[in-house]
Formats: C-alpha cells, structure tokens, sequence
C-alpha cells in the first residue's frame, strides 16, 4: 500500500489517499478521501499495473491534484510516466513518455511555481535531482544537481517558498475581462494601503516590515492572481 496527499476536489485543501495492489487482477487500485477524517474512499477505481509507481500533481494547473503512474520499459529500462488530468480510470491525457532510467526515483512538484506539477527523477546512489518544467521527454531543467547523500529517500514539496492566488473558477467576473495592472498602478496601491494601516494604528514595526517587502507586476499561468514569496520578504 502507497500513501498519496492531495488536493483531489480542487477546493484548497490537501487530503489522503491510498494505492493497493490487487494481486488477483495485477493492477492498482486507487482510494482517494476528500476530507481529513476516517471514512469510506470518495473515489475508487484501478488505474496502473503491477509494478507501477504512483505519482500524484496537478499537470494541467486547474487546482486539482490527479493520478499518475510511472512504468519501466522493459525493453529500454526507461521509466514511462502516464498521467492523467482526473480522478477516474482511463487513457492518459497526457501522452506516455520517457524521463528517466530504472533505479531512479520518479518525483513530482511545481519546480518553477507556476501552478503547474512536473516531472523528475532522483538517482539515490548519488543523491543527485534531474528535474523538468513541463510533462514531456527531454534534458533536465534543473539539474544534474547533487543534494543529499547516497541512500537518502528524495521528499520534494513546497517548503514556505511561493503561494499562489487563484481566480475562483479561474472565472473573469462581468462581461469583459479587466485592464492590465501596471507597475505604477500596484506602487500606488500599496503605498495607499500602507497608509490605511498607518492611520488604524497599525504598529510601527510591523509596518515598517511589510514597506520592505516588494511588489512586482509580472505574468502567471491561467487563473492565478498573484504569487507571494514569504521567505524572500523576511514577512
């Protein structure tokens, strides 16, 4: 039995889910929650084959995390990923590809923060990540990069750097969509929202904190709003 986490109902919140192998019928079956309790599964359904490995991300950034499974090509000993864009059984939405050998590690995460979940492989006899910025077949984006020693099991996620903002239904509200926010128009935000903070007697401290933070107008994939950096702001 594998243990997977995520987001399966796209309404923020991170649940857990199992994979078992069903000897009889040699293949995964999956058993997905949508609430942190005990209870019976939302979702049950066999996706993969024996031997595969499970992989969970959200790959098209709609805000819902679905499966995945990760096979070794016997006849080239590649790893083969087959991802899909929901929670059922099916084809892969995606293309089967290659990325990666066998004896490496498959891992999944938002490697550059663009709400989107992509692919790479951890080699555990030198510790060393190979990672992608998109679902396909190629060199690394990231990578070769060592950290870690030999034997150790890769743990990716988001670790406080990045949170993103994202339209409700990635939904424009009224008949047209809004202008463009310029970098003039954000500054005068904030310095108006300062000074709002400044006259309800906000501490002065903790203003001058949030002044030193920086606020940049830039370009997000579909539906996110903003990206905020916590670690980076020292906020």
């Amino acid at each position: 039995m594998t243990p997977v986490v995520g987001d399966w109902d796209g309404d923020g919140i991170a649940t857990p889910g199992v994979v078992e192998f069903d000897a009889a019928n040699n293949v995964l079956i999956w058993k997905l929650r949508n609430s942190n309790s005990p209870g019976a599964p939302d979702f049950v359904f066999a996706y993969g084959g024996g031997g595969a490995t499970p992989v969970v991300g959200d790959w098209n950034g709609d805000g819902i995390t679905t499966i995945g499974v990760v096979e070794v090509d016997p006849a080239t000993n590649f790893l083969v990923w087959k991802l899909r864009n929901s929670n059922n059984p099916g084809a892969p939405d995606i293309a089967p590809f290659a990325y990666g050998a066998l004896g490496q590690v498959p891992i999944t995460g938002d490697w550059n923060a663009d709400g989107v979940t992509t692919i790479g492989v951890f080699d555990p006899t030198a510790a060393i990540w190979q990672l992608r910025n998109s679902n396909s077949p190629g060199a690394p984006d990231l990578g070769p990069l060592n950290y870690g020693i030999a034997g150790d099991r890769p743990v990716p996620g988001t670790f406080g750097v990045a949170a993103a903002l994202r339209a409700r239904d990635g939904a424009v509200v009224g008949d047209k969509a809004a202008g463009s926010l310029s970098q003039a128009a954000l500054d005068e935000t904030v310095a108006a929202a300062l000074d709002r903070l400044r006259s309800a007697g906000v501490d002065s401290a903790l203003l001058d904190r949030l002044g030193k933070a920086g606020f940049k107008v830039g370009t997000l994939s579909e539906a996110v709003l903003g990206t905020a950096f916590p670690s980076a702001t020292g906020c």
